[in-house]
């Protein structure tokens, strides 16, 4: 049998950026462990081979403009769209894929657009987010306006079009009933994400947040529901992650007279994170809106007790007072509950989150998660050869 190939498009690959960088990084990798040869296509940036090839999967990184490994502006995106029209042809000649898997719609999808226009390759679109009309409304209302008839053609060529949560793609179908709509969930590498022992959790209970500083997540929220801990010798607050509201959330957790409990450490890279997962005691996600967050997973899977809100994505994989807590978004005095019922009852943050650890290592894998990829590949790329 011929083995097949496959072309990644994500403008992030580690180490740069978050969640759907490293969504790419792990799906390549077990694509190629079960025999398919990869090609990633992705940004580059200073210090950073341009060409690499480990085994099955080779990282071709092109010209974008990138200046920060851990966020990317709307011009730099640009900047990778642009380039990636150019070059894509070129290099989809050379490797000559079976398929291609687009991550994001925006401002990958239409690179897989082009390439199915001028070679008549494939593609498959894989929904993270924020590339879904409707998703964080409040800040991508304008952006979603002024970009959504680019999202419907890319998402009418597509083959496929997977969101990685039940209510991501409830979102999508909203916007596009037509197109070919899948569910594929985020996965864990549960061998590099494992617990530790919490059952001696000391007298200062760690919090954790793990995200970019925006509006979506909530942070405003969970400051609000901080504030109502009378003893402040309780608990002590890690933020991991930067974005355009630290500078405000700086200020108010001063005006709050938080700012000795809370320590912002900026953007980590993934060995960075394994640690903060496994100092921590219990990861907070306060938000407003979410699709189903790798950091999530990586933190269940690591044992931490997760206090999450009932918005979609999270409640497709917290099971309240069994592996997690769940509050109503938008509430401080539910989220402040739940984290004092935590503090103060350090037993229950150990079995919330042993229970954690084994619902997501039985029910979240980047294997299983690849494998539902390669089946949709192999399809498409089947089809197409008919």
């Amino acid at each position: 049998m011929t083995k097949k190939k496959f072309l990644l498009i994500n403008y992030e690959y580690p180490p740069l950026g978050g969640g759907g960088g490293n969504a790419t990084y792990s799906i390549a990798k077990e694509l190629a462990n079960n025999g398919a040869s990869v090609t990633v296509l992705t940004s580059s940036y200073k210090g950073i081979a341009k060409y690499e090839k480990k085994g099955n999967i080779q990282v071709i990184r092109i010209w974008g403009g990138r200046r920060k490994l851990e966020k990317c502006s709307i011009f730099e995106m640009l900047l990778f769209l642009c380039n990636g029209l150019l070059k894509s042809k070129d290099i989809s000649k050379e490797i000559k894929p079976d398929a291609c898997l687009i991550f994001f719609s925006l401002p990958t999808g239409p690179i897989g657009w082009w390439i199915k226009k001028s070679l008549g390759i494939p593609y498959i679109v894989s929904l993270q987010g924020g590339d879904v009309p409707g998703f964080m409304n409040k800040e991508l209302h304008i952006y979603h306006l002024l970009t959504g008839f680019i999202t419907r053609n890319v998402w009418k060529k597509a083959e496929f079009v997977v969101a990685n949560s039940e209510g991501l793609a409830k979102l999508a179908r909203e916007f596009m009933q037509s197109a070919n709509h899948k569910v594929i969930p985020a996965g864990v590498d549960s061998q590099v994400f494992s617990p530790i022992d919490k059952s001696n959790v000391k007298s200062k209970v760690k919090l954790l947040f793990v995200g970019r500083l925006v509006y979506q997540k909530g942070l405003d929220i969970l400051f609000d529901a901080l504030i109502k801990i009378k003893d402040k010798n309780l608990w002590y607050l890690n933020i991991v992650g930067d974005g355009p509201l630290k500078k405000e959330l700086i200020k108010k957790a001063k005006e709050l007279h938080l700012d000795k409990n809370i320590h912002f450490h900026g953007w980590k890279n993934r060995e960075q994170l394994l640690r903060f997962y496994k100092n921590n005691d219990i990861f907070l996600l306060p938000s407003r809106d979410e699709g189903m967050p790798n950091v999530m997973l990586e933190a269940m899977a690591s044992g931490l007790a997760i206090i999450g809100t009932k918005v979609s994505g999270l409640e497709e994989v917290i099971i309240n007072d069994n592996n997690g807590l769940l509050v109503e978004k938008e509430n401080p005095h539910e989220l402040y509950e739940a984290i004092d019922s935590l503090i103060r009852n350090k037993n229950i943050v150990s079995e919330l989150g042993n229970n954690a650890s084994s619902f997501v290592k039985k029910n979240y894998s980047w294997r299983s998660v690849a494998q539902s990829y390669m089946y949709l590949l192999e399809h498409v790329s089947e089809k197409t050869n008919e």
